[in-house]
């Protein structure tokens, strides 16, 4: 069993999802044998903010997917 998880939140209140359900998430989730859990928070960002959408971001994410892919 091998599970990889990415989970990225911004640091700034969010009344939708705060962001401390992530690092719940994040949290339990490394407790689980075989399980890759990268969490991090974006400084400033929102829900959906512009901030997880920038060029950078994207292509950490997809390095992060073809490390774990491959």
């Amino acid at each position: 069993f091998k599970l990889d998880v990415w989970i990225q939140v911004g640091d700034k209140n969010d009344i939708m999802v705060p962001f401390t359900q992530s690092e719940n998430l994040a949290r339990d989730l490394s407790v689980i044998q075989g399980t890759n859990v990268h969490y991090e928070q974006i400084p400033g960002a929102h829900h959906e903010d512009a901030a997880f959408y920038t060029d950078e971001n994207l292509n950490r994410i997809m390095m992060w997917l073809r490390e774990v892919l491959s």
